[in-house]
């Protein structure tokens, strides 16, 4: 599903009717009120898979959490966020999305090794093992760019229907 989520009036983030509509989100704007807009920002900053509407999204789920929580001062383990960011996640479930979302987790536990391991010569040492990982790393970007791009075609043919403009915040 690929719709918008949000709108702005007067310098403010509305809910839009999908909001109310799709018992998860809804029950969070009921229950909480006037923070319940914050928590459904953090839900969609923290599910949303697109760079061109999510500036989170090229964060690893540790960091994209940390920073907002730093953002929107909302504990992630309230179990209505947590209810929200899967049901905006399964908005998003398509094939490519899966694999797209498979391959920036590997490609991100590639990075974190690359990073953590500390570097050891010799007969015993790694050295070698990090300069080929390096190596097929700058390929293994190159393919998920492609990738990415895909996923991004996907979500602009989905939103073509009707001719209308993308808007702020969409799913």
């Amino acid at each position: 599903m690929i719709t918008d989520l949000f709108t702005i009036e007067n310098k403010k983030i509305k809910p839009t009717l999908h909001c109310y509509l799709i018992p998860e989100f809804k029950q969070i704007l009921d229950k909480y009120e006037a923070r319940g807009v914050d928590m459904l920002t953090y839900a969609f900053y923290y599910a949303c898979p697109f760079k061109s509407i999510n500036p989170y999204a090229d964060f690893n789920d540790d960091e994209r959490e940390e920073r907002l929580k730093k953002s929107f001062v909302i504990f992630p383990d309230n179990p209505d966020v947590l209810l929200a960011i899967e049901t905006m996640k399964s908005l998003y479930d398509t094939t490519s999305m899966k694999y797209f979302n498979m391959n920036r987790k590997n490609l991100h536990d590639i990075m974190d090794y690359l990073e953590t391991s500390v570097i050891s010569d010799g007969k015993e040492g790694n050295l070698q093992e990090r300069l080929r990982i390096a190596e097929k790393c700058a390929k293994i970007k190159a393919e998920f760019d492609d990738l990415e791009k895909n996923v991004e075609a996907e979500r602009g043919k989905m939103k073509a229907r009707g001719q209308r403009q993308i808007g702020l915040g969409e799913l």
